[in-house]
């Protein structure tokens, strides 16, 4: 029986395994197919992580590929397991499409994120009233109660991964711009200026602040590099935004952050900025 989940990082990640385990095994994916008596097009869906196995097709596949370490079974065995677990993205599948939802699935395993947003804060950093604020803006069409889930879509996403034990390294680069911007209003602003000097607190949280006189950037108004264990990386324009876990495109940006990095002021620097600006819009909401 096969189950065909949304895409699935856990997933993706077991079927990377499975494929290590025939190409280790030295069948093509034909003879492979052949032998577990499937169609090569469902073992293909396996080892890309579009479909789930049952606990005895992975037995049967490690059995057909000689996979007899207990340790390596009980291992892989607990991530097909663990593919299965369901959270606060499958509460909220129906509103997001498959790009966003991938995007949310990588965010949550992810080890290290490495991000620039030249328009707003960036998702994970952004206080309640700041978020309901960009979708208020940017959507206003949309109803109350739609913009209201989309919020708390967003602060699910920060519970769990900046909130959880064991957070990913996060270090974000931002545009002077996102932060003198005025989002709401100038109360509104300085009240998120100062969540994000709350945040660098954290041991794990870096933020730099490239200032006007960089010149331009980049054409990406937005671009999140996931690293380490998987790597992916996700741009974003104006005509929307897409995934890619090609080599080339990770090294491509892990290229681009480091450059934005390279420009940006120093963390402590950015510190002071981000303290000042947030004075500014406090001394303007009090007219």
């Amino acid at each position: 029986m096969i189950i065909v989940p949304k895409p699935n990082i856990r997933l993706r990640r077991l079927g990377a395994e499975l494929k290590k385990f025939r190409e280790d095994a030295g069948f093509t994916q034909d003879q492979a197919a052949e032998k577990l008596d499937i169609t090569r097009l469902t073992l293909s869906r396996f080892e890309n992580g579009h479909s789930r196995l049952t606990r005895a097709g992975l037995r049967d596949l490690m059995n057909t590929y000689e996979v007899m370490d207990e340790t390596t079974r009980s291992k892989v065995e607990q991530m097909l397991r663990d593919s299965k677990k369901t959270g606060w993205l499958e509460q909220h599948a129906a509103l997001l499409s498959s790009t966003h939802a991938l995007y949310c699935d990588i965010e949550a395993e992810a080890t290290v994120i490495q991000e620039f947003s030249g328009v707003v804060v960036p998702g994970l950093l952004q206080t309640e009233a700041y978020a309901l604020a960009v979708y208020e803006t940017g959507y206003p069409h949309g109803n109350e109660e739609m913009t209201r889930r989309f919020v708390d879509i967003r602060l699910a996403r920060q519970d769990s991964v900046l909130g959880k034990e064991g957070p990913p390294e996060y270090l974000a680069v931002i545009d002077e711009s996102v932060l003198r911007r005025v989002v709401g209003s100038h109360a509104l602003m300085a009240d998120q200026l100062r969540h994000l000097l709350a945040l660098v607190d954290r041991p794990r949280v870096l933020l730099q602040v490239v200032r006007f006189e960089a010149g331009f950037l980049t054409t990406v108004g937005a671009l999140t590099v996931f690293g380490e264990q998987d790597r992916y990386v996700y741009a974003s324009g104006v005509a929307g935004g897409s995934i890619s876990d090609e080599e080339a495109d990770y090294s491509e940006f892990r290229i681009l952050h480091a450059h934005l990095q390279a420009l940006a002021l120093s963390p402590r620097a950015s510190v002071e900025l981000i303290r000042e600006v947030a004075d500014e819009h406090d001394r303007l909401s009090k007219g």
